[in-house]
């Protein structure tokens, strides 16, 4: 059956799913925890650079220990979502996140912040995969591609406007009072998931060392043996190769290329928050007339395009045209696949596979930043920005061949 004929979920709004109440606490909570995760970058910021003194080499120091956990614990971490009550799981790690925000103040070092964010990092791997497993436990399969793009939305809104806001207040109220503030968005998260009810899981034996490292295990054989989940995978993978060093680069590029200062790279971001907001919103629309895989390979086919065009006809205008069109891609790539994801997986399963995804992404980050580094050095920034772009296009038509030779029914069975 074609999925743009089964597709239930396409033809609920926005205004439908928020009307559910344990879904529109998740959301409440979410959408003041993640504003207060920008008001805290910017705190962050402020403590680093002008209270200890630090430098740009500082601040990307804290990136990694932010980054360890996700590529270390995020498996692990699947395992104990699909073993624990999520909801409670979900609390404890609010609780602990806030509690920990609040000694960042107290903080007299470098290495004491490095450690704070480590371990801030480690529950969030705990949190996000638990939060993306619960959607589908609250919902309607028909139901979950406007809850994804609620939630896409939010978090981007907040990238939009969270740097903003948390600037000002730190200039406002000082850098110390905006940590409380952070914490605070913790508790308040916490409280709104105190009031969900979820039904009772049925969940897979121990969660004893032995049996974490065998769910984990059995987590990527489920990947490899489902040929829709490894599809989306393998869509990601490819992605990441060639988008995980271009997040870094693209600072390079708009300083050399294109002339501008920090207010321009600060302004492109914009734009392509922009974008992502925006294309988060389209899909919960749009969705009611393309299918899920229709969203997603277009949307790598003009990600790839765009990225080459930016890197061709390095203007202005085209620059602002190009990031836009980039921020909106990437939306309709994200929110297709995690909800084709909710839709596929097994409930007992979802944690392991959402933690899997994230790993093999931040994995995939590392190695692309390493490799295209290294070629900027040797052939030009311009030149591997082109490079990532062709290499998108070109992974973007190994997929539609993919999805072609397999067949539809069988890619697209839930």
């Amino acid at each position: 059956m074609h999925e743009n004929a089964g597709n239930e979920d396409s033809k609920i709004g926005f205004r439908t799913v928020l009307k559910n109440r344990y879904f529109f606490a998740l959301w409440a909570g979410q959408l003041v925890s993640t504003m207060g995760d920008r008001f805290n970058y910017m705190a962050l910021l402020a403590l680093i650079l002008y209270k200890l003194g630090g430098s740009a080499a500082d601040v990307g120091k804290l990136l990694i220990f932010a980054t360890i956990p996700t590529v270390v614990f995020s498996p692990i971490a699947g395992v104990f979502v699909d073993r624990v009550d999520r909801r409670k799981l979900m609390i404890i790690a609010d609780i602990a996140r806030g509690l920990l925000v609040l000694a960042i103040p107290f903080t007299t070092a470098l290495y004491q912040i490095y450690i704070l964010t480590f371990f801030i990092s480690c529950l969030s791997r705990f949190f996000h995969p638990a939060r993306t497993s619960i959607i589908p436990m609250l919902l309607e399969k028909k139901q979950l591609l406007a809850a994804n793009s609620i939630i896409q939305s939010t978090q981007l809104f907040s990238v939009i406007v969270g740097p903003a806001f948390g600037a000002g207040l730190v200039a406002l109220i000082g850098y110390r009072l905006v940590f409380f503030v952070d914490s605070a968005t913790f508790f308040v998260s916490a409280l709104a998931l105190f009031t969900i009810t979820l039904k009772k899981m049925e969940t897979e034996g121990r969660t004893s060392v032995k049996e974490i490292f065998h769910g984990m295990a059995e987590g990527f054989r489920y990947i490899k043996s489902s040929r829709p989940v490894l599809f989306i995978v393998g869509i990601w993978f490819g992605i990441m190769l060639a988008f995980g060093g271009v997040n870094v680069l693209y600072v390079v590029f708009v300083k050399e290329v294109l002339g501008l200062g920090i207010e321009g790279i600060g302004l492109l971001e914009t734009v392509s928050g922009v974008g992502m907001f925006l294309g988060a919103a389209a899909v919960g629309y749009l969705g009611r007339k393309l299918s899920h895989y229709s969203m997603i390979l277009g949307g790598m086919f003009v990600l790839g395009s765009f990225l080459s065009l930016l890197a061709l006809f390095p203007l202005l205008p085209i620059s602002f045209i190009a990031m836009f069109i980039i921020g909106l891609s990437v939306s309709f790539i994200q929110v297709p696949t995690y909800t084709r994801l909710q839709i596929l997986l097994p409930e007992t399963i979802t944690g392991r596979i959402f933690s899997n995804l994230s790993a093999m992404i931040d994995t995939c980050s590392l190695i692309s930043i390493g490799i295209e580094s290294y070629f900027a050095e040797i052939i030009g920034v311009r030149m591997v920005l082109l490079a990532a772009g062709i290499f998108t296009v070109a992974w973007n038509l190994v997929a539609i061949f993919v999805h072609h030779r397999i067949g539809e029914e069988e890619i697209e069975a839930s």
